[in-house]
């Protein structure tokens, strides 16, 4: 994580992390990075740019919460395409059917907390509310339970994508079946040919794909963080 602090503070409004991952590691991070004097790195809810987001929802604990809560679009963007472990969506049943948990409507709750949080059981007018997390689940054709709050974010890490002149792809193995993530790629790394597309993965089929994939005049290949935090040291 010390290349992410370094390029968060050297100014935070021109990264743009983009992650299928649900769990909260990358707000953490970028937390302690606010805490410790540079309190324009991290917006909280505000890193995630969603449109229309004005409230979340406070957790009991203070200790569990993030430190301050703002709703500007500013500092380093935060694009959680598949959802995330802290965005719930409210049901009647703590089994809710797979169309009442995909239903792109239902409305999406950011909740304030650092913690990871599976099932939520809140009492609400005299009944019980159960809260579930907004994500979408490995699998192809997933277009179709991608909520409606989450499209807009795969048209901002669209346009972030097509406009970068350095991308750093870690952490994804560009599954064969993954469409909807192979077709952002392949057509907004291509928007730009000379920009410079860094691939950290151990495997040798992997970066084969992203090869095939990206369509740059630059592509480096690491397999490991370490090495690319090494070569990127001045």
């Amino acid at each position: 994580m010390s290349e992410l602090k370094k390029r968060a503070l050297e100014n935070p409004s021109d990264l743009t992390i983009i992650t299928f991952n649900y769990d909260l590691m990358l707000e953490r991070v970028l937390d302690e990075i606010s805490q410790k004097g540079h309190s324009e790195t991290f917006f909280f809810p505000g890193c995630y740019r969603i449109e229309g987001l004005t409230e979340v929802q406070a957790m009991a604990k203070k200790e569990d919460k993030f430190a301050s809560e703002n709703f500007e679009h500013k500092g380093v963007a935060l694009l959680k395409l598949h959802g995330s472990m802290n965005w719930h969506s409210r049901h009647n049943s703590n089994a809710p059917t797979p169309k009442g948990m995909f239903d792109i409507t239902r409305d999406l709750h950011v909740l304030n907390s650092k913690m990871v949080q599976h099932s939520i059981v809140w009492k609400r007018k005299q009944r019980q509310v159960y809260m579930k997390p907004v994500i979408v689940p490995p699998v192809s054709g997933k277009r179709g339970m991608i909520h409606q709050d989450l499209l807009g974010l795969w048209n901002k890490a669209a346009k972030a994508l097509a406009q970068a002149d350095r991308v750093v792809i870690a952490g994804y193995s560009c599954p064969p079946l993954d469409l909807e993530a192979r077709i952002l790629l392949s057509e907004n790394l291509r928007a730009k040919p000379n920009k410079r597309v860094y691939v950290v993965d151990p495997s040798p089929q992997t970066a084969t794909r992203f090869i095939e994939l990206c369509g740059v005049d630059f592509i480096t290949i690491y397999k490991s963080i370490e090495a690319w935090v090494r070569d990127r040291r001045p």
